[in-house]
Parts: C-alpha cells; structure tokens; sequence
C-alpha cells in the first residue's frame, strides 16, 4: 500500500509546479504571532482587486505551467468567491486556513488547518475557541488535514490535539 502511494507520487512529481498566493489581507482572528499581520506582509499586501483581475491573474499563472497553487493570504475562507475563480482554472491545490470559517465542499482543494495548540493554549494565542470550532467545520470533510506547528508554548499539548483529531475521525500532521 505504501508502495502504491509512493510511485503515484513519483510519477507525478514533474508535473506539480507550486506557486502560493496571498488571496486576502482579511482575517477574523487576531492571533498572537501571527505569521501575516506580525511579519512584513500585511503591510505590503492589497487585495483591493476585481475578480475579473483575479481571474486574469490565475490563468496567466495557469499558462505559466503552475499546476498547484497554494492559497493563503491572512484568512481565504473569507473571500471564497477568489476560490471558486481559482477553481475554474485549477482542479487542485492547497487552501491555508484557520479553520473557523467552512469552505464551501464544492472547492476542490485540500485545506490545511493551522493548530496552535490544546484548547487552552489555543484560547490563550489565538482569543478564541480557533480549533473547536474548526473540528465542527470539518468534521467528515476529506480535504482536511489539521497541521500542528510546534513551538515552546504548544509541545506539551501535542498528546492533547493528537487525540482530540483523533478521537473526531480526523487527519492531523505536524
């Protein structure tokens, strides 16, 4: 079975090109160390564009032989209309997210949920109840996969999360 999976993976590695794409400078969340609003992006970032030019600019990179795209931005579940553009042109991809919005099940993309931690550390960084309610959202939804990023604030809280996705039929990474 491994095997299987590592040969079709093999036989397509010359035809993924990726390329990401910052989609959006919206979130809902203000979490604390936020990759987006802590760095220099969010300061350089307009999103302030039609969807026509949305549209004009994935085919373009569609034609530039990009073949999956990585959205992210601060927060794509909030500008899901950009996502059904993309989807027009690719039929696969990544959708980075936090998870407390759901993504409409007719994109086609597999989404990555970001986990901060326990549901105390979550909390505590991001000011809200972030990983509840993103099982909620996603619960049964096959494009998920929660990817935990550790750091000194979280790693005791793996066996707590690893558990919780477990225990709700999920699929977790690190």
């Amino acid at each position: 079975q491994i095997r299987k999976k590592w040969n079709k993976i093999r036989s397509l590695q010359e035809s993924i090109r990726i390329s990401g794409y910052d989609i959006t400078n919206q979130c809902n969340l203000k979490c604390e160390g936020c990759f987006f609003f802590e760095g220099d992006l969010s300061s350089h970032y307009n999103s302030a564009k039609s969807l026509q030019e949305y549209k004009d600019f994935f085919a373009a990179e569609k034609k530039r032989g990009i073949t999956y795209p990585h959205f992210a931005g601060a927060e794509p579940a909030l500008v899901q209309d950009r996502l059904r553009i993309a989807a027009e042109i690719w039929r696969q991809g990544l959708i980075y997210s936090n998870g407390t919005k759901k993504i409409e099940a007719s994109l086609p993309f597999m989404i990555h949920i970001s986990v901060w931690g326990g549901l105390e550390t979550d909390r505590r960084l991001r000011g809200a109840k972030v990983l509840e309610r993103a099982i909620e959202n996603y619960r049964g939804d096959d494009r998920a996969i929660f990817l935990y990023t550790i750091n000194p604030q979280n790693i005791a809280d793996i066996a707590e999360v690893v558990k919780i996705i477990h225990d709700n039929g999920l699929r977790i990474s690190f």
